[in-house]
């Protein structure tokens, strides 16, 4: 191990050699990290020292650099990058170890310190929080997504987190995204077993009961407690309800295990909270039958959980039903349920009609034939429409094209449809009338918009919820 103005070497398996700090900026149970020289990378080595001869230990760890990375993918590792601190390099010199790209820096505070999950997901921390880096409810709904798709693009290479945590897990509610990290320790299932149980209040039932080991089953459980936290703010298993008065631990393993309850069970209420002023039936019908499945019918039940895929479709597809409000969280839900308040602030929309568009895909070698896709966009001032909303089989992920489409306008108490790029037509009585890029249509309850008269092209149903 050489020594230059205050620098160590270390030696990657590659053969390069990477200059370090030798000042530790961070420790836990595994290992140490250090700050590569030029602050881009910061390199743990493992504190055992036989891992240096662990071949189970090494082979996982060239598997991730290289054979698992996503980040290495040529059409999407730029998009990954910034999902994954992604370890890129295994050290062999003077220990064991991986090089990891720091975190980028919309996932520190001013004063440098990272910015866990956990700050933001819990009200009381929360408020601790700058009321500008806090974000918005937009924000906690985007980060959500890039958790599910991040756990999704995991899960679709057979690899298990095995530890999806709030410190796992790196939030930037302004900007709607999170970074996930320590993935050093991923799971390949019959090959590389997982090393952690998981971290406390996420850790699935079955694996507190000792019946099972962490695996894609309950990185699910991990990412649906997560997901609703995010959301909705507070834990769905931790309620008022003792399971013993043994020991504290016992009755954190009943409850987190044996008999976890979810604290909006419709009807089993022993664990509901006192003064639960709004149920997660305000975040709209698709994440709402997903929590339903993951702590209601499926809590116990692993095989039958909802998929990251299922998460981050009903959370993209919720995206389209949010609505912007006055009050600190500046977006909501447009809800039945909630009789189409704002559940943070109870207000309603200053627009006496807010436009509903249902989504209608054309059935395959049957031109002019529609079916309803039970999809809906509500419409608000200023929102923009993408090629994933006029194509049917275009979907919002890690490739999409971004480029706007149409946006619609609240002016004098009417509602328009502008269009920017679309091949747009109305449809009246059978008739089609095109709307040339450029000009605006206004919208009326009934009317029928193509958004595209080419294949996979939809049609837009115009119908306005009294608000």
């Amino acid at each position: 191990m050489a020594k230059n103005k205050n620098k160590l070497m270390a030696k990657l398996a590659d053969g390069t050699r990477v200059a370090y700090l030798p000042e530790i900026i961070g420790e836990g149970s595994e290992g140490v990290v250090h700050f590569t020289a030029d602050r881009k990378s910061v390199i743990k080595f493992y504190k055992d020292d036989d891992d240096l001869r662990d071949p189970e230990r090494m082979e996982r760890i060239i598997n991730i650099v290289e054979k698992y990375n996503p980040t290495l993918d040529t059409r999407s590792g730029e998009y990954w990058k910034k999902l994954y601190c992604w370890p890129d390099g295994l050290v062999v010199s003077p220990k064991l170890g991986v090089r990891v790209p720091i975190y980028p820096k919309n996932f520190f505070t001013n004063d440098g310190t990272e910015k866990k999950l956990s700050w933001f997901v819990n009200p009381k921390s929360r408020k601790l929080i700058p009321q500008e880096e806090r974000g918005t409810w937009l924000g906690h709904l985007q980060m959500a997504i890039t958790m599910a798709r991040s756990t999704r693009r995991l899960h679709s290479a057979g690899l298990a987190h095995s530890d999806l945590s709030y410190n796992n897990f790196l939030g930037d509610p302004v900007n709607g995204m999170t970074v996930m990290i320590d993935l050093d320790g991923l799971v390949v299932p019959g090959l590389h077993p997982p090393k952690i149980a998981g971290t406390p209040g996420l850790i699935a039932p079955e694996v507190i009961m000792g019946t099972a080991e962490p695996s894609i089953r309950t990185d699910l459980h991990a990412l649906a407690v997560l997901i609703y936290q995010t959301l909705m703010f507070r834990h769905p298993l931790r309620g008022p309800k003792v399971n013993s008065t043994v020991s504290a631990e016992e009755d954190e393993k009943l409850s987190m295990g044996k008999n976890a309850l979810f604290i909006e069970h419709p009807l089993n209420k022993s664990n509901r909270p006192k003064g639960l002023a709004t149920g997660y039936e305000c975040l709209g019908p698709y994440l709402s039958e997903l929590i339903t499945q993951s702590f209601v019918s499926s809590l116990h039940m692993p095989d039958n959980r909802p998929t990251a895929m299922d998460w981050e479709t009903a959370l993209v597809r919720t995206t389209d039903l949010i609505y912007p409000c006055g009050c600190e969280m500046k977006w909501f839900v447009l809800s039945k349920s909630t009789n189409y308040t704002c559940p943070f602030c109870k207000q309603k929309p200053r627009a006496p009609y807010v436009p509903s568009l249902h989504f209608y895909r054309e059935q395959p070698g049957k031109p002019g034939n529609f079916l309803n896709e039970k999809h809906r966009l509500v419409v608000w001032h200023g929102l923009y429409l993408y090629k994933w909303h006029v194509f049917d089989n275009i979907w919002p992920g890690e490739n999409v094209d971004k480029t706007p489409q149409g946006y619609f306008v609240y002016h004098n108490y009417e509602w328009y449809l502008y269009n920017i790029e679309m091949n747009l037509t109305i449809i009246d009585n059978g008739l089609h009338r095109n709307v040339a890029k450029g000009q605006y249509v206004k919208l009326i309850e009934g009317l029928q918009l193509r958004l595209s008269s080419d294949p996979r092209g939809r049609l837009l149903l115009t119908q306005f919820l009294k608000v």
